[in-house]
């Protein structure tokens, strides 16, 4: 496999033109920009195992060449590699030795871009990050509907305080969603997709392998913005061969 065709995140098809609103549970490749020492092995278990799930038929090989390059871009001070090769050849045999090995740290994510959407990572964020507000908005409205209407059944007068009470939320959340009514979360996305088509941002000769590729290359919201990482320069690589049996 060439490495720089590896898949960063579950490929989601979106119908609409540029964004859409569903939830969906995903596998997300993340690369820290930093890995200090104490978290190497948490980190590099995690991204073994992400590396693979999105990945099925990676070679071990490749698997090496992908942590060696991690390892020596990202891991500071490097992990000794004796101890690197001791991690990856434990995680490869729990992974594909094990038979009731079953990944299982699946992410949720509700907005989901078409990967023929040329939009630039910035707006797709403010894309992301508004449409998040609008359905976490949505579930504060929910709750403070569900606290009143509880509260008329039981004849008593709905309030701020009571509802803040009933639900968790601060008084203030209450108080500016007292009567307000659901976003509605398909007019907003139609919305967008018109505006953003008009602006021409959907291209249709952009190819999903494109999209997913520069996914890395993204802001990562988790743990900043990665640096590069050349996985078509092999002078670390080259210079770790023998593990690999080549």
């Amino acid at each position: 496999m060439d490495l720089n065709n590896i898949q960063y995140k579950t490929s989601v098809p979106v119908e609409k033109p540029v964004v859409d609103v569903f939830e969906e549970y995903i596998v997300e490749l993340k690369i820290p920009s930093y890995i200090p020492d104490g978290a190497k092995h948490k980190i590099f278990k995690a991204i073994i195992h992400q590396l693979v799930e999105l990945n099925k038929d990676i070679s071990e090989p490749d698997i090496y060449r992908f942590m060696y390059h991690v390892n020596s871009g990202r891991a500071v001070p490097p992990m000794d590699k004796r101890k690197l090769d001791t991690l990856i050849d434990f995680n490869i045999k729990e992974i594909r030795n094990n038979p009731d090995y079953s990944y299982s740290n699946y992410i949720k994510r509700c907005v989901h871009f078409n990967s023929n959407c040329s939009l630039p990572g910035q707006l797709k964020r403010a894309i992301s990050s508004k449409l998040n507000g609008k359905m976490k908005n949505n579930e504060s409205i929910e709750k403070i509907q569900l606290a009143k209407e509880l509260m008329v059944k039981e004849g008593i007068k709905p309030t701020i305080k009571g509802i803040a009470r009933i639900t968790g939320l601060d008084r203030n959340t209450v108080r500016k969603n007292f009567n307000k009514p659901l976003n509605d979360l398909s007019k907003e996305v139609d919305k967008i997709n018109e505006e953003y088509c008009i602006q021409g941002y959907y291209n249709t000769a952009i190819s999903i392998s494109g999209s997913i590729n520069t996914h890395e290359q993204e802001v990562n919201k988790e743990f900043g913005k990665p640096r590069n990482i050349d996985l078509s320069t092999m002078d670390f690589y080259q210079n770790h061969t023998g593990s690999l049996g080549y």
